[in-house]
């Protein structure tokens, strides 16, 4: 099950002011790249500075001028319109477009966290009803009067969403595995470079705490808990086993047990890391998702 953001347009409106318009084309011209050919060519010796009597109307035209004549136009645009109608063009509305695809095939609601620009963020919910025409592409459209930095699919991991790499527009880097190991292991000692890689042969009853079923809950960003299980094997200091959660079960690709310090890192693409400390039967620590770092507690079941 996996939905993904596959693109975000977005559109405004013209307004026919020629005030407004031109003065947006200029500011879009001046940011426009310059190419290679315009940079070697600038400092060439033009024809026309040697002959000045060569200039015409062109070389001093200015396409982003306003004239008389256009906002007399204007004027007469605004004539035929009713007040309602000038309030809708001049309203300054954003207008996105966020084109979604069901990758998995499972239909499921929709959920967004928009983040605008001024720092304040909206949430938007959208039952599953939205997939009833198309159950694989289905675009939405979010008006706003801010403008929008970035777009979160299930922020909160509310649905069934196993991939959530491609919950985000603009898209964002997913820690890699090197990357991962390092925030993980950050504050701990660290084994010598010639420690051999072979699992540390185990001691007097250090198995007998972990193997079995743990069950945590994660605290999530909107107040919300996330139920999870670990079902754990341990030899040494090598821990094994799988991790359950709302998005399925996932193997336990890389597990460590050092000092009372449970490390557990998953071999899914969505790359959780669970950092937490034992105490008895009991468990609290923190997981990093691609969503963020949250707290998760819990106690082993059996």
């Amino acid at each position: 099950t996996d939905i993904s953001i596959e693109n975000v347009r977005l559109f405004q409106v013209d307004t026919q002011n020629p005030d407004v318009e031109k003065t947006l084309q200029r500011r879009q011209a001046d940011a426009a790249p310059v190419t290679l050919s315009q940079r070697r060519n600038e400092s060439l010796p033009k024809r026309i500075d040697q002959y000045p009597s060569l200039r015409d109307y062109y070389n001093d035209f200015d396409k982003f001028k306003v004239t008389d004549q256009e906002r007399e136009e204007y004027q007469t645009f605004l004539s035929g319109l009713s007040e309602a109608e000038k309030s809708t063009i001049n309203s300054g509305s954003y207008f996105y477009v966020v084109d979604l695809k069901n990758v998995g095939g499972l239909v499921m609601p929709v959920i967004f966290k928009v983040e605008y620009v001024d720092g304040t963020t909206e949430d938007i919910r959208i039952p599953a009803e939205i997939w009833r025409y198309n159950n694989f592409e289905v675009s939405k459209l979010i008006v706003s009067k801010k403008e929008v930095k970035a777009i979160v699919l299930d922020p909160n991991l509310e649905t069934a969403d196993t991939d959530l790499i491609n919950n985000f527009f603009p898209r964002r880097a997913v820690p890699t595995r090197f990357q991962t190991f390092k925030s993980a292991q950050s504050g701990s000692v660290q084994p010598a470079p010639t420690q051999p890689l072979t699992p540390t042969p185990p001691t007097v009853n250090q198995n007998a705490g972990l193997n079995g079923r743990w069950d945590i809950l994660i605290a999530s960003s909107g107040g919300q808990t996330l139920p999870f299980a670990f079902d754990l094997n341990q030899t040494g200091n090598v821990i094994t086993g799988t991790i359950e959660s709302p998005q399925g079960t996932f193997s336990i690709r890389s597990g460590t047990f050092q000092n009372g310090l449970l490390t557990l890192k998953t071999s899914s693409a969505i790359g959780f890391t669970f950092i937490g400390q034992i105490s008895g039967n009991n468990i609290s620590g923190t997981v990093t998702a691609p969503q963020g770092e949250f707290t998760f507690s819990g106690s082993k079941s059996n």
